[in-house]
C-alpha cells in the first residue's frame, strides 16, 4: 500500500522559492499562511507563530495537524556562534548565538508542554530534547 500521508514543506523564508516536491504542500506566507514571530503561541489554521528559526514553526504546524509525537532531524540548535546552512543550502550569515538558540529551544519546549506532546531529536549529541534512535542514522 502506498504512503498516503500528506507531505509538507514548512518555511518561514518569504523571499525564497524552493523547489517543491511533487504532492507536497508548501506551508509559507507565499501560500496564504500568516506567521507571527513573537513570544505568543498561536496555532490556528492558516495562522501560526514561531520564534527565532523555522524549526518552531514546523513543530507548531505539526501540532496543528494533530501529531502527539514529533521527531526532528537537523534541528540541533548548537550554540557555537557559527553561521548555519538553511534547508536549501544557503548560508545564514547570522550566527547561532546563545540568545537565539536558547529562545528557540525554550519556545519549542513550551509548545510541547502547552499541547502535551513529545518531541524527540535524532541527533545523539542533542542536550535539550530526548533523543530517539530510529535506526536510520549511522
Amino acid at each position: 500500500m502506498p504512503n498516503t500521508k500528506p507531505k509538507y514543506l514548512v518555511s518561514a523564508d518569504f523571499d525564497v522559492k524552493p523547489e517543491i516536491p511533487k504532492d507536497c504542500e508548501w506551508i509559507s506566507e507565499n501560500n496564504d499562511w500568516e506567521f507571527t514571530n513573537n513570544n505568543y503561541i498561536v496555532t490556528e489554521e492558516k495562522y501560526l507563530s514561531w520564534c527565532e528559526f523555522s524549526s518552531s514553526l514546523a513543530v507548531n504546524f505539526l501540532i496543528l495537524r494533530g501529531y502527539k509525537e514529533i521527531y526532528i532531524a537537523g534541528v540541533d540548535l548548537i550554540e557555537d556562534g557559527k553561521p548555519l546552512f538553511h534547508y536549501d543550502g544557503i548560508l545564514n550569515k547570522e550566527c547561532t548565538d546563545t540568545f537565539r538558540c536558547k529562545k528557540e529551544k525554550e519556545y519549542i519546549n513550551n509548545l510541547a508542554q502547552l499541547y502535551n506532546i513529545s518531541i524527540f531529536n535524532l541527533n545523539p549529541a542533542c542536550d535539550w530534547l530526548k533523543v530517539a534512535d530510529l535506526g536510520i542514522l549511522k
